[in-house]
């Protein structure tokens, strides 16, 4: 919570900098917002491959038992 909270705050206070530099235009924060959103992506497909990595090098594999489940 708290970080979403500062990178809002973060965000709420770059966004109209940029716009104005911009000339009222919004290319320059959707680029950016882009490029944190496929930055994310990234990360998770890579935190999947370390994970299944992981997996085949303990001999184990994480699953739920029917207490966990929904």
């Amino acid at each position: 919570m708290t970080v979403a909270r500062l990178a809002s705050v973060v965000g709420g206070n770059i966004t109209p900098r940029m716009i104005n530099k911009d000339d009222g235009l919004v290319n320059t924060t959707m680029v950016l917002g882009t490029g944190i959103c496929i930055f994310s992506l990234i990360c998770g497909v890579f935190l999947v491959i370390i994970d299944r990595y992981a997996e085949k090098k303990d001999g184990t594999k994480a699953e739920l038992s029917a207490d966990d489940k929904f």
